[in-house]
């Protein structure tokens, strides 16, 4: 995916770029560059994921530490092990497969 680089996009993926695609981005008024040349657009080298937990109000996910790189997933979510929702066990959804 391909980006064009401005104040907000920057705002947004910054952190990833940084961290996970290892390109420093030197913001610079409006302007930006990358080993002193002067960049208007951004593609991303790698696959990334937004994931968000099963408690959307109380979740440590993407939206606290943001975008997963796809090669740091290392499984596969398959079968529900426990369901718990509105203060009750919900047995009819245990050991059920996931679509």
């Amino acid at each position: 995916m391909s980006i064009n680089l401005t104040p907000i996009s920057y705002a947004l993926y910054s952190e990833v770029i940084h961290t996970h695609e290892n390109l420093p981005i030197e913001k610079v008024g409006d302007c930006f560059y990358s080993n002193k040349k002067k960049i208007t657009t951004y593609t991303f080298k790698k696959n990334y994921y937004f994931v968000m937990g099963d408690n959307r109000e109380n979740s440590k996910d993407s939206r606290y530490w943001g975008l997963l790189p796809e090669n740091n997933i290392v499984g596969k979510f398959e079968f529900v092990l426990f369901s718990f929702h509105n203060h009750k066990f919900r047995y009819d959804r245990l050991f059920k497969l996931v679509d």
